[in-house]
């Protein structure tokens, strides 16, 4: 592989590009010292590039490249800092590549206070888009919800819920938007004592749990139990 692949007198994109991602790559198997070997080499040839969106691919990179080395604070100064100098364009595809990485990096450390507010933002931006989009409004409202529920917040969340139900009602049973929503709604619901409303998605929780947990999965006996508790409340 050619380190210094040319393009018109320039290091090629996407040579740089790809020594990042083995860069990643290796990391997540714990091969730090190739990956460092990688990643300064993916360094070097972008930082031949003056352009502000490959910078922004590149701050993106070294978030993902820290991640995968286990130091999520590395991580989220990185793509924080960038955001805070306001050093790029949020509508570019890049950009919006950033924030993805951080919200996935505040689910991941579970800092679902940060999530929120980061959700909140790009909902007031989403509200501004010419056409609206009401579909990615509901899955934004149904982020912030999952967010509040997850920091404690049940009466704010389920504010979101209800906003964000008609798009969850949308989604394909087996898809993973819906269950990645489907046990904090559940939960939400229940606590709130709407029983109806919660008993079938309660019901899809236990069933995929049973179909893909193993048997002595903690999360089993706990939503059996509020399923149960469930049918009680509605007298079946």
């Amino acid at each position: 592989m050619n380190f210094f692949a040319k393009k018109d007198g320039e290091i090629h994109y996407n040579t740089a590009r790809l020594y990042l991602n083995l860069a990643i790559i290796l990391a997540k198997k714990g091969e730090t010292a190739k990956a460092d070997e990688y990643y300064q080499t993916g360094e070097k040839c972008f930082s031949q590039f003056p352009d502000k969106n490959l910078s922004n691919f590149f701050v993106g990179a070294q978030a993902r490249y820290e991640i995968a080395k286990g130091n999520l604070s590395n991580a989220e100064k990185l793509l924080e800092t960038s955001i805070a100098e306001n050093t790029y364009d949020r509508d570019s595809q890049l950009s919006k590549g950033l924030l993805v990485i951080l919200r996935l990096l505040y689910l991941q450390d579970k800092n679902y206070q940060k999530l929120a507010d980061l959700s909140k933002e790009e909902f007031e931006r989403a509200k501004q888009d010419i056409p609206r989009d009401e579909f990615k409004i509901g899955l934004i409202n149904l982020e912030i919800a999952t967010a509040l529920y997850r920091s404690g917040k049940n009466e704010e969340a389920i504010k979101y819920f209800d906003e964000g139900f008609p798009v969850y009602k949308t989604l394909p049973a087996d898809s993973l938007s819906r269950l990645n929503f489907n046990e904090n709604i559940s939960e939400c619901l229940f606590n709130q004592k709407r029983y109806a409303e919660a008993k079938p998605i309660l019901e899809n929780v236990v069933a995929f749990h049973l179909e893909n947990y193993p048997p002595n999965h903690e999360d089993i006996p706990k939503f059996k139990e509020m399923l149960d508790k469930t049918k009680a409340n509605l007298k079946e």
